[in-house]
């Protein structure tokens, strides 16, 4: 997910993030120790094309926790968008990839030691296997039952394991 880290801000405000001019939706709330971090708001796509899914490995980051660790690709909700056209615009960003939203998949409410998180999930349809690897380290198409093989974020394990119940 694309991550924009020069925000300056106020607490609960949108601001322009001041190394790129991304807008975002950011609330800064506080932690057990009163110290202020950071919560995004962010979606992402469980994508699938002839019976597979798309999984995305994050590259080196900010965060080594979710370093290289693999995702549904998706980014931040920008100020004014809905939570379908921030996914649409992120695949077209990040991947060059676009897609059909089929339904809502799953929200997800994650904490980090550094920020928490919503994630709100939808299933996509892809036009085709195409897509240009923008930000991410590496990629698979798997079924179902080869999700367990990977390394996944932790935000992003409900959304395995819902996918495995189906």
């Amino acid at each position: 997910m694309a991550s924009c880290e020069k925000l300056i801000m106020p607490q609960n405000s949108t601001k322009k993030c001041i190394s790129c001019s991304v807008r975002v939706k950011i609330k800064l709330i506080k932690n057990k120790g009163d110290e202020v971090m950071k919560h995004i708001e962010v979606v992402a796509g469980v994508i699938e094309h002839d019976g597979k899914i798309l999984c995305m490995e994050r590259d080196q980051g900010k965060y080594d926790y979710v370093s290289f660790k693999w995702e549904f690709p998706g980014g931040k909700i920008e100020q004014g968008e809905t939570k379908e056209e921030a996914l649409k615009r992120e695949l077209r960003e990040e991947m060059e990839m676009e897609v059909e939203i089929t339904g809502h998949f799953l929200d997800v409410y994650h904490e980090y030691p550094d920020f928490t998180m919503n994630m709100y999930s939808f299933t996509c349809e892809a036009k085709s296997k195409d897509f240009k690897m923008n930000v991410h380290h590496d990629f698979k198409w798997l079924s179902k039952s080869e999700l367990n093989q990977l390394d996944w974020a932790p935000a992003d394990l409900p959304i395995v394991r819902k996918i495995l119940e189906k």
